[in-house]
């Protein structure tokens, strides 16, 4: 995949706006919210130019990129109230560096193993709770 294919490099508006909101620009990343809500407060943050490998960064890239991940996922537990977060890094259908984080907690779904990217039945939040959630994500993002 060329970087024109790639949907966070073009920000493809029909492929990206389908399964996540983009939130902010952070100075290595874009964050998006994820859509399905399954996970409450489930977020993307992707490397802010075309890699496809951490080890592709500059030492400088990959302490500013992890330095923002670190920042949406302190948000992310925050606003979710989990218990950990999980760190997902796959790329082998969006070759592109992009983490998702992932809220879980006891008695939510999938707690004590691994999540699941695409869940069966997906959990939208109504415009308004999405919207406000995002919002909610963009203040504490605030650097």
């Amino acid at each position: 995949m060329t970087q024109q294919d790639c949907k966070y490099c073009s920000e493809d508006g029909e492929e990206l706006s389908s399964m996540m909101m983009h939130v902010t620009n952070l100075p290595a990343s874009k964050v998006y919210l994820w859509k399905d809500q399954t996970y409450y407060g489930r977020c993307v943050v992707a490397f802010n130019s075309h890699k496809t490998e951490l080890f592709a960064l500059t030492p400088g890239e990959l302490e500013q990129y992890m330095r923002d991940v670190a920042l949406v996922a302190k948000a992310v537990a925050k606003l979710s109230q989990c218990h950990k977060v999980n760190y997902g890094i796959f790329g082998d259908t969006a070759p592109h560096l992009h983490i998702h984080l992932v809220p879980k907690a006891p008695g939510q779904p999938n707690w004590g193993e691994a999540f699941v990217l695409i869940p069966a039945e997906m959990r939208e939040l109504d415009s308004a709770r999405a919207t406000q959630l995002l919002e909610q994500i963009r203040a504490e993002l605030v650097v």
